[in-house]
């Protein structure tokens, strides 16, 4: 029997530039196989979790289902070094307990509800100094959008917020 995919249609950016999201993998993942097995020939095998209740109990249980070393599958071919440098940078979601609380507690209070508004101001600067980074003199400026502005904008929001200078 042919399984529904190794994955790589789920993870290589390469298979969303060329046909977009694979909404009928997803489904078909949903119905027949909602934890299902994905070995990818340039990728390490992973698990695909595709049902909403099965993706809230893995959330929930970070005793069974770690988020550290990290969340992000390279391909077997890139090696990167967690030890130092950007490598060695960790962000709230690939942190377990009890770091990951000593973490969101920090910023938490800022992400409450009637606090948002306070923050609109620091989104709206960053997004607006990336783009015109982005734009150049030109204002034709190309980039690898995931990084630089995807990677960027998040962590310059959050460490303004938390008073980290630039």
């Amino acid at each position: 029997m042919m399984p529904i995919t190794d994955g790589t249609d789920l993870i290589d950016p390469a298979s969303y530039a060329e046909n977009g999201p694979p909404h009928e993998t997803w489904a078909k993942l949903r119905s027949e196989s909602p934890v299902h097995r994905c070995e990818p020939s340039e990728y390490p095998p992973f698990w695909a979790i595709t049902r909403h209740e099965d993706i809230c109990r893995v959330s929930c249980d970070p005793e069974d289902f770690l988020s550290d070393p990290g969340i992000t599958l390279n391909r077997n071919d890139i090696v990167i070094d967690r030890s130092e440098g950007l490598g060695a940078m960790r962000t709230i979601i690939e942190m377990d307990p009890p770091r990951h609380r000593s973490y969101r507690k920090v910023a938490i209070p800022f992400f409450k509800p009637g606090q948002m508004k306070h923050i609109d101001g620091i989104v709206e600067e960053s997004a607006a100094q990336l783009m015109n980074d982005l734009a150049g003199t030109t204002g034709k400026g190309e980039c690898d959008f995931a990084m630089k502005v995807a990677v960027a904008h998040p962590l310059r929001v959050l460490s303004t917020i938390l008073g980290v200078p630039r």
